[in-house]
C-alpha cells in the first residue's frame, strides 16, 4: 500500500513539475526540468537539463538549442522571418508552413512525413509534423509563427517516447513574447 501511494505521489510530481507555468529563467523542478528563457529571445520553454546553443549558419536569422533527456532529444528554434507581416496573413502563415514541409525531407533526410492541420501552439495556429530519421527514430515537430518568427519546437526519440507526458509537457509549456 505504501508503494502504492509512493507511486502515485512520484507520478503526480513528475506531471506537475513538467506542467509548471513558472516564469523564471532558472527554476528547476524535482525532476531536473528547468525553464529555458534565454534573455533577449522573446519565448520560453521547460526542458530538461541545462540546454545549449547548436552553432548555426552565420548567414541565417535562426537560432537553435537542444537539451538531451534521456530517452528524448528535445530542441527550440527559430528562424526570423524575412516578412514580419506574414503571421496576420493566415493563408500565407499555411503556405509558409506547407514550404517548411516540403523542404524538410530533403534537406533534413527525413522519411515518413506526416503533417496534422489546425493545431494551436503557444496560442497561436500551427502544425504538427511526425517523421523518422535516418537512423529510425520519430521526430515530433511543432511549428508556429509568432512575433516576426518562425518557431519550431521538436522531440526525437522512439515512438513511445515522442508521445510521451514528458514531450507534451514541453509543447505546451512553449510561451512566445509577442
Amino acid at each position: 500500500m505504501r508503494f502504492a501511494l509512493a507511486a502515485v505521489g512520484l507520478v503526480l510530481a513528475l506531471v506537475l513539475s513538467g506542467c509548471n507555468s513558472g516564469s523564471d529563467a532558472a527554476s528547476t523542478s524535482a525532476s531536473g526540468w528547468k525553464e529555458f528563457a534565454p534573455e533577449q529571445e522573446k519565448f520560453s520553454v521547460r526542458m530538461p537539463g541545462d540546454p545549449a546553443p547548436l552553432a548555426g549558419n552565420d548567414m541565417s536569422d535562426s537560432k537553435t538549442w537542444t537539451s538531451d533527456g534521456g530517452n528524448l532529444l528535445y530542441l527550440i528554434r527559430y528562424t526570423q522571418l524575412s516578412d514580419p507581416s506574414i503571421e496576420k496573413d493566415q493563408r500565407r502563415i499555411e503556405d509558409t508552413f506547407d514550404n517548411t514541409f516540403d523542404t524538410m525531407g530533403i534537406t533534413e533526410n527525413l522519411t515518413d512525413l506526416d503533417q496534422k492541420k489546425e493545431l494551436s501552439v503557444a496560442g497561436v495556429s500551427g502544425r504538427e509534423i511526425l517523421a523518422t530519421t535516418a537512423d529510425k527514430k520519430t521526430k515530433r515537430i511543432r511549428l508556429c509563427i509568432a512575433g516576426g518568427r518562425l518557431y519550431r519546437v521538436e522531440v526525437t526519440g522512439a515512438n513511445t517516447a515522442v508521445a510521451s507526458p514528458d514531450a507534451e509537457a514541453f509543447f505546451n509549456s512553449l510561451k512566445i513574447g509577442r
